[in-house]
């Protein structure tokens, strides 16, 4: 059953525009004294991002459940702070941060994960790409920008959930050294991304996880890797017998044969 999820923008005159999420996406923006009605199924978390700034707390609300709420923007002695207020509705609150899934995709990409520390991880049809930022990745591996495997080059996918630590997916390259020590090696190896996130990002990143083993696996099967042998025309097999002359291999006779079969005279 559909409910609305009604948001006022900002009271206060701000000079960009709010992201708001739902369940882990952003799925629209809300300026100072705009308000936003959006229709979603099935249980919901809210939050807002405003440039650096995130709501500490999202709100959740029940499959069917109607909910009004206020964005508001607050400036504090150490830091300056956004939350919702609710206007009317019933929900419950978490303080557990909404991880953004998909985090500027790359064109054509099929699936695009933020892992919140500084790696995405794009997957297209034919390779994925990776992506190292910021100053820790940058120490950590001495890299930065990104670093594409194709489905042809993997040899394997590994995944491992969030848990106390990062969750983490990495792949096996021909002549590549995998680290089997944990989080720590794979904060350091380029072909691997770490991530965090809750129910909803890791659903999504095992999702596209399979994604991505189906198209390793085919690749292994020989599909989309096999080679197109061209059939020769009449003018190559012409030359091949002219030089095949020229080596004494074969008659004139042979040849002027050969040349109107192939000449259709």
């Amino acid at each position: 059953m559909a409910g609305k999820i009604m948001i006022h923008g900002f009271q206060k005159k701000m000079p960009d525009a709010a992201k708001i999420i739902i369940n882990s996406r952003i799925v629209a923006q809300v300026a100072t004294g705009q308000t936003v009605t959006l229709d979603v199924d099935g249980d919901s978390t809210i939050s807002c991002k405003y440039g650096f700034l995130t709501t500490k707390e999202s709100i959740r609300v029940k499959d069917g459940e109607n909910i009004e709420l206020q964005l508001e923007y607050k400036k504090g002695f150490w830091a300056n702070q956004i939350f919702l207020e609710v206007v009317s509705g019933n929900y419950t609150t978490t303080t557990e941060k909404q991880q953004i899934i998909k985090f500027e995709p790359l064109p054509g990409s099929v699936y695009a994960l933020d892992g919140g520390v500084g790696d995405c991880l794009h997957v297209f049809e034919d390779r994925v790409v990776i992506q190292h930022k910021g100053v820790l990745n940058f120490f950590a591996m001495g890299i930065k920008g990104d670093k594409t495997l194709y489905y042809s080059d993997i040899t394997s996918v590994q995944f491992k959930k969030p848990g106390i630590t990062a969750g983490h997916i990495q792949f096996s390259i021909p002549g590549g050294v995998e680290g089997s020590g944990g989080v720590m090696d794979a904060a350091s190896d380029e072909n691997t991304i770490t991530f965090n996130g809750n129910a909803e990002t890791i659903a999504y990143a095992e999702e596209m996880v399979k994604y991505i083993d189906a198209k390793i696996s085919e690749h292994k099967r020989g599909k989309g890797g096999a080679t197109i042998v061209q059939p020769l025309s009449n003018a190559d097999e012409l030359k091949k017998f002219k030089e095949l002359l020229e080596m004494g291999a074969i008659t004139q006779e042979e040849f002027d044969a050969k040349k109107k079969e192939l000449l259709g005279l």
